[in-house]
């Protein structure tokens, strides 16, 4: 076993620098991408109302019960496109949609990352709502 011992440290003696080298690369690539994986993305929404009596929207966006963002449309059309930039995680997406009748609240969730446009149907529950 002492001679097994004694070829690692010649070994590791004669490649050190370069052993430490790859250790330290490495590791900057692992810090790297886990704070790449971190870093907010923009997201590209478009919000189907179903109906051209809203008045107001008001979206708010929830990352584990933290509100992290939101904005407020006055006037949408039936169907209103909005981007925001998002940490990957899951959200929980508020709507708060003033009608002639009153007041509607929809949630909906929301995966990011999210490729392409994603659709965010508020034109009444369903069964992926969000509690």
């Amino acid at each position: 076993m002492s001679g097994w011992l004694e070829r690692t440290q010649g070994w590791v003696g004669q490649h050190g620098k370069r052993v430490a080298r790859f250790v330290a690369v490495a590791g900057a690539l692992v810090v790297g991408l886990s704070l790449f994986d971190a870093y907010p993305r923009e997201v590209e929404l478009r919000y189907r109302l179903g109906s051209a009596d809203v008045q107001e929207a008001v979206i708010s966006y929830a990352h584990e019960g933290e509100e992290v963002g939101g904005v407020t449309v006055r006037a949408p059309r039936e169907a209103f496109d909005h981007t925001v930039s998002l940490a990957p995680g899951r959200y929980t997406i508020e709507a708060r949609l003033r009608e002639p009748e009153g007041l509607r609240t929809e949630r909906r969730s929301l995966e990011v990352p999210a490729d392409g446009t994603v659709w965010i149907d508020l034109r009444g529950p369903r069964v992926e709502d969000t509690p």
